[in-house]
């Protein structure tokens, strides 16, 4: 076991890569940019993170709906302006604020990682149209991912043709399956789910496979064995 950066190492030969989970968020607050940063210099393949939409239609990145369990404060991202959410995050100071979508992706370009973005949020066709315009000089650096289905067959109608991922944590069966393979998506699935038949079954229809969260070596250890392509983790590199 070795650390670098306050991360955990792994040392592997097979092809999985790792992905630093909102930042390094079991290193720093999550989603901010010193969570970014530091994830920025390590080891890791991509980060992710999420995204919200404010009340004035600035894409901001943060988890929850509201800045309760981060900044101690029930405000509501979508029923407000980027102005006052922005205000309302100097709580943590200013380091820890929250930041803009621009620039996490900016971020992520000059440090030759992937943009892990997760639409959060029910978006609308809309959204998804004016997010892209934000995102479109990264756009071959992208993977987009969501727990709502809706949202990945609208940024495939709306003509996004990089990597995505379906966020899921039900039994994997055929239906999802035939799901991915509607719109050529991947399984982002938690690890608990992410055995050994199961990566194999997904891998056999040609599905890559995501497991969140895992923050254990032995986790990640037995992942790798089993030869799935991407774990995202809060501290492991």
């Amino acid at each position: 076991m070795v650390y670098m950066n306050n991360t955990l190492l792994i040392n592997h030969k097979h092809k999985t890569k790792m992905i630093a989970h909102r930042g390094l968020a079991g290193l720093r607050v999550e989603n901010t940019l010193p969570s970014f940063t530091l994830a920025a210099h390590a080891s890791h393949y991509g980060i992710e993170f999420d995204v919200h939409r404010t009340r004035d239609g600035e894409f901001i990145i943060h988890h929850d709906e509201d800045f309760k369990r981060i900044y101690g404060s029930d405000i509501v991202i979508a029923e407000n302006d980027y102005p006052t959410l922005l205000a309302a995050s100097m709580s943590l100071g200013e380091e820890n604020k929250i930041i803009r979508l621009i620039d996490i992706l900016e971020l992520c370009h000059q440090h030759n990682k992937k943009i892990i973005l997760e639409i959060k949020a029910l978006f609308s066709k809309d959204d998804i149209k004016e997010m892209l315009v934000v995102c479109q000089p990264f756009i071959e650096e992208m993977v987009v991912i969501s727990f709502m289905y809706e949202n990945l067959v609208l940024t495939r109608e709306l003509g996004f043709r990089g990597p995505m991922q379906l966020l899921y944590f039900n039994e994997i069966n055929q239906e999802l399956i035939d799901k991915l393979l509607a719109i050529n998506a991947a399984a982002n699935i938690h690890h608990r789910l992410a055995t050994k038949e199961t990566i194999a079954k997904l891998h056999a229809n040609g599905i890559k496979v995501n497991a969140w969260t895992v923050n254990e070596l032995g986790i990640a250890d037995r992942l790798i064995g089993d030869e799935i392509d991407f774990i995202t983790t809060d501290i492991l590199e």
